[in-house]
């Protein structure tokens, strides 16, 4: 998965991305499987980056 975000100039310092992803109907990638009714209903995450 990718995703854009045209956020603009940051300024300098610590900066953190989060998301939560769901899914309206059960898929499977051939290893997992996600959405309702599965082990893996949603899937949050985040990270952060420093901006000089």
């Amino acid at each position: 998965m990718f995703w854009h975000v045209p956020v603009g100039f940051l300024q300098p310092g610590e900066h953190r991305v989060t998301y939560s992803l769901t899914w309206a109907q059960a898929v499977d990638d051939g290893w997992v499987k996600f959405g309702p009714r599965t082990l893996t209903e949603s899937i949050s995450s985040g990270c952060t980056f420093t901006v000089q």
